[in-house]
């Protein structure tokens, strides 16, 4: 499936291209020790690849996979020796099982399941964004602001006949996360499994117009949204045994509208090198930490 529109031209603002180019040096993780898991793999969409995050990884095969991820600041901080990440930007649940192919990006990216193996002893994974049309809805949501700024436009444009389309999404991919899980487990018997949520964009209620521009009546909506996703994804996993890292929780008072060395993520126009509305190196730091902790706990 393609990229949208909004989402090539958002991911193409000169300021985030220019923070890619400043990050043409490649760093490779290299744990001192060896730790408790030996293999680890990480599944995921572009909230785990950590696009433009220095440093980019040369086998990203179009995914803008870079060392500044949470994935691969957890390798480091558990000393794992076999690490493979095959997160990629733009994953929908059903890319674990197929091929991830978009010429226009340059991305050929195998079905990321296939870096499973018998002896894989912890996972992480961050799906079901990108099904819900997330990036999307935050392009509009923006895009829609200028025009009435006090309104809810973003909501009125994604209700039809007195329903919201974007929770009916989150219904719709809930059973598709699940069954992801399912065969995950199957796939890799040995593993621990981890589910890590995605971070909050912009506090409950006001915001801040028009430094995110979302309209003042639209953050309450686009907050309720990423609380009903994380909500979901927190239930799927429990649905299978899998520990879950709310992330959303954790990242109160760490939103877009936040000073920029107190958020861990950015707004539409980053301050400092990620994609739009993504999670910055501060924010994939916290969430490895995250992770870490849970990664550690006892089941």
């Amino acid at each position: 499936m393609a990229f949208p529109a909004a989402f090539r031209r958002l991911l193409a603002l000169p300021l985030v291209i220019a923070a890619l180019a400043a990050a043409t040096t490649t760093a490779t993780a290299k744990p001192a020790k060896a730790g408790p898991f030996q293999r680890y793999v990480s599944l995921g969409d572009s909230f785990v690849s950590g696009a433009y995050i220095p440093h980019p990884r040369p086998e990203s095969r179009g995914c803008l996979r870079t060392t500044g991820n949470y994935p691969t600041v957890l390798a480091t901080k558990l000393g794992v020796q076999d690490f493979a990440d095959a997160s990629c930007i733009g994953a929908f649940t059903h890319h674990m099982t197929t091929r991830q192919d978009e010429p226009s990006w340059d991305i050929d990216n195998p079905p990321q399941f296939d870096r499973l193996t018998p002896d894989t002893d912890l996972v992480t994974i961050t799906t079901g964004g990108i099904n819900i049309g997330f990036m999307q809805l935050a392009i509009d949501c923006a895009l829609a602001s200028f025009g009435d700024p006090l309104g809810t436009p973003c909501r009125k444009k994604h209700t039809v006949d007195g329903v919201e389309q974007i929770a009916k999404r989150i219904e719709t991919a809930a059973p598709k996360v699940r069954e992801v899980l399912a065969e995950l487990k199957r796939r890799a018997p040995k593993a621990k499994v981890v589910m890590v949520g995605y971070p909050r964009l912009v506090p409950p209620s006001i915001g801040c117009f028009p430094t995110v521009p979302i309209a003042f009546g639209d953050v309450e909506y686009l907050d309720g949204l990423q609380r009903k996703l994380n909500t979901t994804l927190a239930a799927q996993a429990a649905a299978n045994g899998v520990p879950f890292v709310d992330v959303y929780k954790a990242s109160e008072g760490r939103d877009a509208c936040q000073a920029p060395d107190v958020r861990w993520i950015e707004g539409v126009i980053p301050s400092s090198p990620t994609a739009p509305a993504h999670p910055n190196a501060a924010g994939m730091k916290a969430v490895a930490d995250l992770v870490h902790k849970a990664v550690l706990a006892k089941d």
